[in-house]
């Protein structure tokens, strides 16, 4: 088969690492924006924003939130992840599961984020190089990007969905009196961890039809 008849491929693969790049991008963009939940709670007059999770921190609105007034002049707050629960306090099987599901997503998705990045300087190098094992190991990063993303992200729902559930009413009294609801930094992370998969499996796909002449 001639160069010419491999040609349109090349137009493929151009694609495809315009495709990862938007991966890494959206995945950069969720996972570094604090709007993945957003809780509010009900007053005399509906709903109000209270506050605004992502990975990193917890982002309070103060007018909605009175007893945190010495957030002030720090309105958003990081997770300390260097600080463990204390052992025996009120809630500490709680309290540490919530802390394990919140690190494990954070360390998924940073994965992720990571392996899609590298795939994309693999895919880029697959413009110059003309061996199929750089197409195999481009598609195989993007795929395991996707899904640790994914594995992070579906720990994230659990937490999220589960924490009311799993309140302890006997240590901890009643659960906060509030509504949760998945943000748009979640939306971009959803789109990534996407593109990333499809991008890889194009990857693969593509390198079962590869041939010597293929660029």
């Amino acid at each position: 088969m001639s160069t010419k008849d491999w040609h349109p491929y090349t137009k493929y693969i151009i694609v495809l690492v315009i495709l990862g790049a938007a991966a890494f991008l959206f995945l950069g963009a969720g996972a570094g924006t604090d709007y993945w939940v957003t809780i509010t709670h009900p007053n005399m007059t509906g709903e109000y924003l209270e506050s605004n999770l992502g990975l990193w921190r917890e982002c309070y609105h103060l007018e909605s939130l009175p007893e945190l007034a010495n957030l002030r002049t720090s309105r958003c707050k990081n997770y300390d992840f260097g600080n463990l629960p204390e052992k025996h306090s009120a809630g500490y099987n709680y309290k540490i599961t919530m802390y394990a599901l919140r690190l494990s997503t954070l360390v998924l998705v940073v994965s992720g984020l990571l392996l899609v990045f590298f795939g994309e300087i693999l895919a880029l190098c697959t413009l110059g190089r003309r061996k199929k094992s750089w197409f195999i190991t481009a598609g195989t990063f993007n795929l395991l990007g996707g899904f640790f993303t994914l594995v992070g992200v579906c720990v994230y729902i659990t937490m999220i969905t589960h924490q009311h559930k799993w309140w302890p009413i006997s240590e901890l009294g009643a659960p906060p009196d509030t509504v949760t609801k998945f943000g748009w930094s979640f939306a971009l992370i959803w789109v990534g961890l996407t593109f990333a998969v499809i991008d890889g499996g194009t990857y693969i796909w593509l390198s079962r039809l590869y041939v010597e002449d293929m660029l």
